[in-house]
């Protein structure tokens, strides 16, 4: 039996005027027991976007971009699976499910200790059946 492979989409919206970007997996492959990642870890970063409708621009564009290429290596089964990237409106999240936290934090703290400080908040939630990636799965369609 041939397995449905992980797509990533893109969809665009409005939240206060500003533009928001949504870059987020589509779909996931069938053989992912979603229980098994049970942590929804949200990094989150600020950052002024009042010049810019409210996406990133410059040099804050660009450290954005260096840090998720510092964690692209943890998209992966034995760690975690990232299934949303949010820009717009002044901050940047990507959302993860991950299986076990503490792991994830060495290989993220790993990943980022020869890095400059970004700056970033990261909030952990208790989702075993991934809600909040299945209600914006569901809603994406309609942005």
């Amino acid at each position: 039996m041939e397995l449905k492979e992980d797509k990533w989409s893109v969809a665009s919206g409005e939240k206060g005027g500003a533009r928001i970007i949504y870059r987020y997996r589509s779909s996931i492959a069938e053989n992912v027991v979603k229980n098994d990642y049970s942590t929804m870890i949200v990094i989150s970063w600020d950052f002024d976007g009042s010049n810019s409708n409210g996406l990133p621009y410059g040099e804050i564009n660009d450290r954005q971009q260096l840090l998720e290429g510092q964690l692209d290596w943890l998209d992966d089964p034995e760690y975690s699976y990232l299934t949303q990237v949010v820009t717009g409106n002044g901050r940047k999240e990507w959302l993860w499910y991950v299986k076990d936290c503490g792991v994830w934090m060495e290989k993220l703290n790993e990943s980022l200790s020869k890095q400059p400080v970004f700056p970033i908040a990261i909030d952990f939630y208790d989702e075993p059946e991934w809600e909040t990636y299945s209600r914006f799965v569901a809603w994406a369609p309609k942005i």
